[in-house]
């Protein structure tokens, strides 16, 4: 039908990557999904499609974008396992040639920062050095370690 109004989903970038992010830290990126159409385009799902539970969507789009807008979509990368991640956003719209598409999204999970050295010197009250100490060191996700 020539003439007619159509909206026209945009998504930058066209991949997300994380790069490195510690264990139990968080990172954000955004994604912008716009409307070059001349309609109102509808929003009808921002999903991840995988089962990677390190990825988050962590903000929900409006329901519609007016033609020449755009709105925001933040991806959260919260990983509480080291390793590489990956995961597919899909964004789903009333766009009538492309009503999805798919944005690649990955992350380096590396191990938490590693404890520098620590020398205790424990004294009993009269200035002399214990014999033994006994130290437990945790980084709150594995068992502690005791010397």
């Amino acid at each position: 039908m020539i003439g007619s109004a159509v909206p026209n989903v945009t998504v930058s970038p066209a991949s997300l990557a994380f790069g490195d992010v510690p264990r139990d830290g968080s990172a954000m990126l955004d994604v912008t999904v716009g409307n070059d159409g001349n309609a109102t385009l509808s929003l009808d799902a921002v999903s991840l499609a995988g089962t990677d539970d390190r990825f988050s969507v962590a903000s929900s789009p409006p329901a519609t974008v007016a033609p020449g807008e755009s709105t925001t979509v933040a991806v959260e990368f919260a990983p509480t396992r080291v390793g590489s991640a990956s995961e597919t956003l899909t964004v789903d719209s009333s766009d009538p040639d492309t009503p999805s598409v798919t944005v690649p999204v990955t992350g380096e999970a590396t191990p938490s920062e590693t404890l520098g050295t620590l020398v205790v010197r424990v004294e009993n009250g009269s200035g002399v050095p214990f014999d033994g100490v006994v130290v437990d060191v945790s980084d709150g996700g594995a068992p502690s370690t005791r010397w």
